[in-house]
């Protein structure tokens, strides 16, 4: 298996919290390799204090009851466990994570959140070869300016997922990969619940590679969602509203040389609504991203996309920031990062971000499916981070983000400003 890898996520994706959830930073993971890997077994703690000047996302004329802040800090305590083993070809690992999050002026968010994962890559002695991995995960949900109303509920959202990939590459150059996901999300307040939903999905593709430097493929996926509680119901309880969508997809690598690579994707899309016809598309829905290295210590990354709804895509690009449920018709977003390293002990990062959302809502204020609003937000992002790295087992980050969001309707997204910063330092050993 070669050196083995110890992942444990940031303190910042450990909290899941509002504090920079918003900035999209929380998708990234810190690899950390203690003693060499000698111990397939690990143990980690983080210590984080994080900055939130606009800790439930409000207007900049929303006021909050007297007895909360707008801005406030907080203190993140986590404790991580694990494994990372090789068995012949077989590589099974599993996490255990467990946090407590204090905040200093509305004590009412303080919550402990956990996490639960499990994931088995295999290879038979032949082509095929897969994935199967399985979590859970209960935090502190983004706060949702688009309630069209001030929410200062503790919300704790619970997200359980499960992913299976196979793949066959039954000549040289051909390659045949299917899979399976499942997504199911829930929250503890009462005003999310038109939020939460079912999400299933399939694809199969093949991919032709000629080469080295190129692969080229074609791949049909279909996802559905369903969101069981989607509007009330004229007779009393709700209404569920399912959606499907299609997708044709083209892919492609290319590897134009040794410091510069690009991947893309483009797919025409259908998706279709059993309650609401607002949210319906048909286009061209797509991504693209380029990577170059234009010397031994700089990476630099641009990232395209284009999906409708909660898409898979979206979501584990880190354009929609973590715990955030798109309910937008339309997302495009845009995301280039600039890495540094200047040792093997310190290295930064510059993060620019931008999002354009077509809005579509018909449900959170009692609309009925005929009768919906429609607007369109734009967001820009900004992340500045450093990390520093004295030893194998010890690092320390900082990270300062900064968002701001213009809308044309208030009602259905409200437009803010938020800045944020944090700190946090990470200890682990076998």
């Amino acid at each position: 298996m070669g050196r083995r890898k110890v992942y444990i996520y940031r303190l910042s994706a450990l909290l899941a919290s509002a504090a920079l959830a918003s900035s999209g930073v929380c998708a990234e993971i810190s690899q950390i390799n203690p003693n060499g890997a000698h111990s397939p077994y690990y143990l980690g703690f983080q210590q984080a204090v994080l900055y939130q000047s606009n800790v439930y996302r409000l207007g900049d004329q929303q006021v909050l009851p007297a007895n909360l802040t707008r801005d406030d800090t907080l203190l993140g305590s986590a404790l991580a466990g694990g494994l990372d083993l090789g068995i012949g070809r077989q590589h099974l690992s599993a996490k255990l994570n467990l946090r407590s999050n204090r905040f200093q002026h509305n004590p009412g968010l303080d919550h402990s959140g956990s996490e639960l994962g499990l994931a088995w890559d295999w290879a038979s002695p032949g082509h095929l070869s897969g994935r199967v991995q399985a979590s859970a995960e209960r935090s502190l949900a983004q706060f949702n300016s688009s309630l069209r109303q001030i929410e200062t509920e503790k919300n704790v959202q619970s997200l359980n997922q499960f992913d299976a990939e196979i793949a066959l590459g039954a000549v040289a150059s051909w390659r045949l990969d299917a899979s399976l996901g499942l997504r199911q999300r829930r929250f503890s307040a009462a005003a999310y619940a038109p939020l939460a939903f079912d999400q299933s999905s399939a694809s199969l593709a093949i991919t032709y590679q000629p080469g080295t430097r190129l692969n080229l493929g074609i791949g049909l996926r279909e996802q559905r969602e369903l969101y069981p509680w989607f509007s009330p119901a004229p007779a009393g309880g709700f209404t569920p509203n399912t959606v499907q969508r299609y997708q044709l997809d083209f892919s492609g690598f290319f590897q134009s040389s040794a410091a510069s690579y690009f991947n893309g994707r483009l797919s025409p899309t259908h998706s279709r609504a059993s309650q609401s016809s607002a949210h319906e598309f048909s286009g061209l829905t797509g991504s693209a991203a380029w990577t170059w290295l234009p010397g031994g210590h700089v990476k630099i990354q641009s990232v395209l996309n284009r999906d409708s709804w909660q898409s898979a895509r979206a979501v584990d690009l880190g354009l929609l920031g973590a715990g955030l449920v798109d309910r937008s018709r339309i997302t495009t977003g845009w995301r280039n990062k600039v890495d540094w390293r200047g040792s093997e002990k310190i290295s930064l990062n510059l993060s620019l971000g931008w999002l354009r959302r077509d809005l579509v809502d018909n449900l959170l204020a009692g609309r009925s499916a005929v009768s919906s609003a429609t607007a369109v937000d734009r967001t820009g992002l900004l992340e500045v981070g450093a990390k520093w790295q004295p030893w194998r087992q010890f690092e320390a980050r900082c990270n300062l983000s900064s968002e701001r969001r213009q809308s044309s309707d208030a009602s259905l997204s409200t437009p803010l400003r938020s800045h944020s910063w944090g700190c946090q330092g990470q200890l682990t050993m076998p």
